[in-house]
């Protein structure tokens, strides 16, 4: 698993992806359910390509 370097916004943006994907375990999201988790992703990244903070993640 990779360590993540995130701001506390980051970090909030992160979690709400996680939280949505981790409830489409067991069946194929809805089409509803995909745009959710798709722009939750993106806000994420979003985030993390304009944020000073995130900058600093060794992965990147």
């Amino acid at each position: 698993m990779t360590d993540l370097y995130l701001c506390p916004a980051g970090w909030e943006l992160y979690d709400k992806w996680d939280t949505l994907c981790r409830n489409n375990v067991t069946h194929e999201p809805t089409p509803e359910e995909a745009t959710a988790e798709n722009d939750a992703w993106t806000a994420y990244q979003d985030h993390r390509a304009k944020c000073k903070e995130c900058e600093k993640c060794p992965e990147r």
